[in-house]
């Protein structure tokens, strides 16, 4: 999901068991590019997001704000959302140049892979 012009804003969407039903769909807002290109679901249902955005993303969804600010050109972010899609986390990871998620995996303890 994604605006057909920039800024770009992050979307994801999420199905069941691999049919296309869809179960839920969220975007979130940011003051410029914010892009999502990988998503990965767990076995409690949470659903994980990377990718990269400039400027300043609010990750949660609701109107409660979980702004983040970039300090490179791209940064790259991880986003968790639960079974519902409410916000649980969202983290950057900062450089002075850019960076870019571009999948990500979650095992069966949690851990989080990019």
């Amino acid at each position: 999901m994604r605006n057909n012009s920039p800024p770009w804003d992050v979307g994801f969407r999420k199905h069941f068991a691999g049919v296309y039903n869809l179960a839920l769909a969220r975007n979130l807002t940011g003051s410029n590019l914010d892009i999502s290109h990988g998503i990965a679901v767990d076995t409690k249902g949470n659903s994980y997001i990377t990718s990269y955005f400039n400027g300043t993303t609010d990750f949660d969804p609701s109107s409660a704000n979980a702004s983040i600010a970039t300090i490179g050109v791209f940064d790259i972010y991880i986003a968790k959302y639960d079974k519902d899609g409410n916000y649980v986390f969202a983290i950057n990871m900062r450089g002075s140049g850019n960076g870019q998620g571009r999948g990500i995996e979650v095992d069966d303890k949690g851990d989080i892979y990019i």
